[in-house]
């Protein structure tokens, strides 16, 4: 393990082998077709290894990159937001498949752009997506519609029975 400052002079653990790994991921088959997704996971790999406390800004990323312009508009050009997901994914399938028996693994945090080369314990397993779970003011309101239907046909009943309809079939009112 090696132990770098950040910014703010604090010691921070880089875990031994986690450039090798960078090295064998962004060379794997996950990543062999695609240029872009590779050139940004060793562009963060690399920044996040020589200043773990380093801040990479989405315009740096699309400047350094992907070759947009210095002052491009990031709200109307979202090709970096695009790329961290994709590359997300890209790691993930990576992790679950090929690089399965790694001792570490290589992770973005959602609202990061830092990647975290990290023990594998935490890894999210891809499973089905949970159900959600029925809520449980439905029923409550599936027997408050039903009461008030019920309730309803009964005062629709009484007011029949209260006052039945003449011979042409309208009500007849007895007052």
């Amino acid at each position: 393990m090696g132990l770098l400052a950040d910014r703010q002079g604090l010691l921070t653990v880089v875990p031994a082998g986690s450039r090798e790994l960078l090295q064998r991921v962004a060379a794997s088959h996950q990543f062999e077709k695609s240029k872009r997704l590779r050139d940004l996971l060793l562009y963060l790999g690399e920044r996040g290894l020589q200043d773990p406390g380093c801040v990479l800004h989405e315009q740096e990323i699309g400047v350094d990159v992907f070759g947009r312009q210095p002052d491009y508009d990031t709200s109307h050009d979202t090709l970096v937001r695009v790329q961290i997901s994709q590359l997300r994914k890209k790691l993930q399938e990576f992790f679950q498949t090929e690089g399965r028996g790694e001792p570490l693994i290589i992770d973005i945090p959602k609202g990061s752009y830092v990647p975290v080369f990290r023990p594998p314990a935490d890894l999210p397993v891809e499973s089905e997506p949970e159900k959600p779970a029925a809520s449980p003011t439905r029923p409550f309101l599936a027997g408050m519609a039903v009461a008030l239907a019920m309730i309803g046909a009964g005062w629709g009943t009484f007011a029949i029975a209260k006052h039945p309809p003449g011979r042409d079939g309208h009500v007849v009112d007895a007052l």
